[in-house]
């Protein structure tokens, strides 16, 4: 399993912060860790793009991916475990974001049998 944690694009301002991450290959179980999120964001939307060789967007022909995220350091440093949002899963043939309310310092997304695509992004856009 391979684990992208490049963003290629970050934006923020006092309300918005938008992450893009780098581009994964199509290969089950590949993952992309987007962390360093930063503090007091909470209304996140996690969108996943597909590609296809010639680099055009295209809707998956199969698949999903899952989408959990981490809370931020508790008091003593320590990192709080991944979880999954109420609604973790994007079909990758009807792909529409996850969406959850909480403080994250990290977000994941992981790829599973995902067919027609062959590479991938993922989306982050937060509000405080």
């Amino acid at each position: 399993m391979a684990v992208i944690t490049t963003e290629v694009s970050r934006q923020e301002d006092a309300d918005q912060l938008q992450i893009v991450s780098g581009v994964a290959t199509i290969a089950s179980s590949d993952s992309v860790l987007l962390d360093g999120i930063g503090g007091g964001w909470r209304d996140f939307y996690v969108y996943v793009r597909m590609f296809d060789g010639s680099g055009d967007q295209v809707v998956g022909g199969a698949g999903t991916f899952t989408v959990d995220y981490q809370g931020p350091l508790n008091d003593t440093g320590v990192a709080a475990t991944f979880e999954d949002p109420s609604s973790a899963s994007i079909d990758a043939t009807a792909p529409v974001a996850v969406t959850f309310t909480a403080p994250a310092a990290a977000i994941q997304v992981v790829e599973a049998n995902v067919t027609t695509a062959v590479t991938w992004q993922v989306v982050v856009v937060a509000f405080r």
